[in-house]
């Protein structure tokens, strides 16, 4: 799936919120100019409340006009092999009791990160 925002007049590209989850686990998201340039939790993927984001290496940000990833307010993301790049603020922002992880051997492929007060994991392969 691809969604495509050039003008920049939505404020997510996904709404994971309340508890709920996105699972990507063979589906591709492609998302390219998602957010918009002003607010604090604009973003391409937005995870709060409690909810989780299982992306793996089937998510990939482009150009996100404002965060490409929050995970915020005791949410969780697993992002081992995604791709975040080109945003105009913060690639992958965790905020708030929340964590977001990768492994050393996927690594979350980034080109900006703003940790603030939370817990950025890497597991270490047995």
């Amino acid at each position: 799936m691809t969604i495509v925002n050039p003008a920049g007049t939505k404020v997510y590209g996904a709404l994971v919120s309340d508890r709920s989850s996105l699972n990507l686990i063979s589906a591709r998201l492609l998302m390219s100019n998602a957010g918009q340039p002003y607010g604090f939790n604009r973003s391409a993927v937005f995870v709060t409340n409690g909810s989780t984001l299982n992306a793996g290496a089937s998510l990939i940000v482009t150009g996100s006009h404002g965060q490409s990833v929050i995970v915020s307010n005791r949410s969780h993301a697993e992002m081992a092999g995604s791709s975040i790049t080109g945003g105009a603020d913060g690639g992958l922002v965790v905020v708030n009791e929340s964590t977001a992880g990768a492994t050393l051997t996927s690594p979350l492929n980034h080109d900006q990160w703003q940790p603030h007060r939370s817990v950025l994991r890497f597991q270490v392969p047995d």
